[in-house]
This record gives structure tokens, C-alpha cells and sequence, in this order.
């Protein structure tokens, strides 16, 4: 600890100093981020994301256009996560930014699997996979668009497309959504370079 700054007259008191943050901690959490103590690199807390969490917060309209719906909830959310504390190249390192990435869409890919599995439970059977495709499909246009030029756009979106498809392949009745992604996957010629 820094007891002062002799040539501004600053002195700290070390007895009446009080800290939280042991020193052997490598990471810390604060207000759903975690901190890095040894290089300040910065990436989401993923503590707080169980799946009973997530359902929690998610919420599914029945009117409307539930495309149009569900495309905004996406991009507000990832929009939302995607701040320069967690993608900005001074702030982290190429390797920490893309973990935030990769965390960024992890939590969008469960939220929209959540609000998909609403829409298929609900009474006048909402669920249409087309549109659910639609909805990564354009997300990730407005994402493309987000990334830092010091990145390789190419490669975020293809854990943005492999991420998505992880979390859909778990269940059956998203098969159509899985096989989709792959021919998008295919189609940008990034499936065979994830490989």
C-alpha cells in the first residue's frame, strides 16, 4: 500500500485504512463484473447465471410480431453487456475480450433458448423455428457491426454461431434451429474454419 505522496504533503494513515480485498485474490466481484488484480482485465460474473436466474428475468410477449419481439430483446441485451469495460482494447487483452465475447453470448443464447422453449410450451403454440433462426441470424448482423477493428470479425462470429448452436443442439425440437445455423454457419465459410 501506498502510505502517501511525500511531494504533495499526502499521508495515509495504514491503521485507520480499511479493505475488503485480500491480497492474495486474484479476482474480485463487483456489480456483475469480475476484476482481474494481477493485469485489470474485466469480464462478466457468471456466479449469478443459473438457469433459474435467467428464467427469472426473461419475459415473452404474445402479441405482435413475436419475430420483430424477440430480435429487439436480443439486441437490447446483447447491446446491453457489450460496454467498453468488457470490449475495450486499452481497458483488456485481445484473449480477455474474446472470453467476453464468448460470455456475452453464452447468456444471449440461454435467454433466447428460454424465451423459445416459452414460446413452444405456450397454449397457441407460438413456436416457429424459421423465425427463432431469423432472430440469430439478424442479431448477429447487428453485432458484426459492433466489433472492435482490432478483433478478427471472422472469428467472434463463429463462437457467436457455434455458441448458439451448443446451447440449441440440447434439445430435440430444436433440430431445425441447429441444422440453420449450421447451413448459415456453412454458408459465411466459417464452420469449416471453427473446426
Amino acid at each position: 500500500m501506498v502510505t502517501g505522496l511525500a511531494d504533495y504533503g499526502i499521508t495515509v494513515n495504514e491503521e485507520k485504512c480499511l479493505s475488503n480485498l485480500e491480497d492474495d485474490m486474484d479476482e474480485f466481484p463487483w456489480l456483475g463484473y469480475r476484476f482481474n488484480t494481477r493485469n485489470l482485465n474485466v469480464h462478466l460474473d457468471l456466479a449469478n447465471a443459473t438457469y433459474l436466474d435467467l428464467v427469472s428475468t426473461v419475459t415473452v410477449d404474445y402479441v405482435g410480431n413475436i419475430e420483430k419481439t424477440l430480435l429487439n430483446s436480443q439486441v437490447r441485451n446483447i447491446k446491453m453487456k457489450m460496454n467498453n469495460i468488457l470490449i475495450h482494447t486499452d481497458l483488456n487483452t485481445i484473449r480477455a475480450i474474446s472470453r467476453n465475447f464468448k460470455d456475452i453470448f453464452y447468456l444471449s443464447a440461454r435467454r433466447l433458448e428460454i424465451q423459445t422453449s416459452k414460446l413452444y410450451k405456450s397454449p397457441r403454440r407460438f413456436f416457429n423455428p424459421q423465425s427463432i433462426l431469423n432472430t440469430i441470424i439478424k442479431t448477429a448482423n447487428v453485432v458484426e457491426k459492433s466489433i472492435p477493428k482490432t478483433l478478427k470479425k471472422e472469428k467472434v462470429m463463429i463462437n457467436y454461431f457455434v455458441i448458439y448452436w451448443m446451447v440449441f443442439r440440447k434439445k430435440q425440437m430444436y433440430k431445425e434451429i441447429c441444422d440453420g445455423l449450421e447451413w448459415e454457419m456453412r454458408g459465411r465459410k466459417l464452420f469449416e474454419q471453427s473446426i
